[in-house]
């Protein structure tokens, strides 16, 4: 994780250097006022700084790229950022207005307090800017539940989607696993030899050379891992380890504290859950579109620096 701090620390000093340099004594101009509420070009800044900080860190993960777009060119990621925390101060203004705005703080905090303070430390994001990304989601759900309450999907929908997913509604599995990431396979089979290390297996893969640990991971067989290891999670039964996963990056173990076989489901028994996950799906398609228009009404005044408002922005 060097290579990141360091980034995150070159990235800091960029931001000091700009609240220092070329003072006049007045406050700096703010990146953009919302309804009345500004938000400083210096927060844009960090994120954006994070933000190429993350890029370069899922360049670098051992489970490789994600395949995504090209980096965005530094003013488009500025843009980028600008244009989502000018979402979430919409969000919270309209949440506020139509009443919605009851515990979305607790529940923010209530998340991000069940996570470990190396979550945030190991990726550079600080707690606070998890919490506003929660809160954020939280008010958007609530909000797009109220606007928008009842949603009628048809049968004929519902088998469509039922016959469009058969992998879905097929026996499959559920886990909860440890993950452990070694750049050669001697290191990975050392980890595997020790006897009893199921129940202190974070500690054993970091003595036994693991360069990457993650704990306690929720997957099934759709989770964005890849085949390898969800073929390898699929044959393990709870509490027993795997042996050495080549990748082309170097080897996984991983261990198993849970793993549950889920029966296949007929249409009937799969017929709730589609008809819910449809209508959020339209209900989630309604509300972007109610928001978009919102955004491009609301008091928005960007500063110039940053480009023209709503035309040069993602919104």
């Amino acid at each position: 994780m060097t290579p990141i701090r360091a980034a995150a620390a070159v990235a800091c000093a960029v931001l000091l250097l700009a609240a220092g340099g070329c003072s006049t004594g007045a406050p700096p101009a703010p990146a953009a006022v919302v309804g009345g509420e500004p938000i400083s070009g210096r927060e844009v800044d960090r994120l954006t700084q994070q933000l190429r900080v993350s890029e370069r860190q899922a360049a670098q993960s051992p489970i490789g790229p994600d395949g995504g777009p090209r980096a965005l060119p530094e003013k488009g990621l500025h843009q980028l950022v600008l244009s989502q925390l000018v979402k979430a101060k919409v969000v919270a203004q309209l949440a506020g207005r139509e009443g919605v705005l009851a515990r979305a703080d607790e529940m923010a905090r209530s998340a991000s307090g069940q996570l470990a303070a190396t979550e945030f430390s190991d990726t550079g994001w600080g707690r606070g800017d998890f919490e506003t990304a929660v809160r954020s989601s939280i008010l958007s759900k609530a909000l797009a539940e109220k606007l928008f309450p009842t949603i009628d999907i048809a049968d004929d929908a519902m088998r469509v989607y039922f016959d469009a997913h058969p992998d879905l509604f097929r026996p499959t599995w559920k886990a909860t696993v440890d993950l452990a990431f070694f750049p050669t396979e001697a290191q990975a089979r050392a980890l595997t030899a020790i006897s009893g290390v199921s129940a202190r297996f974070a500690d054993a893969a970091h003595q036994a050379g693991a360069t990457d640990v993650l704990a306690n991971q929720a997957v099934d067989q759709a989770s964005p891992l890849p085949a390898e290891i969800l073929t390898a999670i699929g044959a393990l039964r709870p509490h027993t380890m795997s042996p050495p996963i080549p990748v082309p990056k170097g080897y996984w173990v991983v261990n198993a504290a849970d793993v549950t076989v889920v029966a296949a489901q007929t249409f009937e028994a799969a017929r709730p859950a589609i008809r819910d996950h449809l209508a959020d799906q339209e209900r989630q398609t309604k509300f972007a579109s109610w928001l978009t228009e919102q955004v491009r009404a609301a008091d928005v005044r960007v500063n110039p620096r940053y480009g023209r408002w709503p035309q040069d922005f993602l919104v």
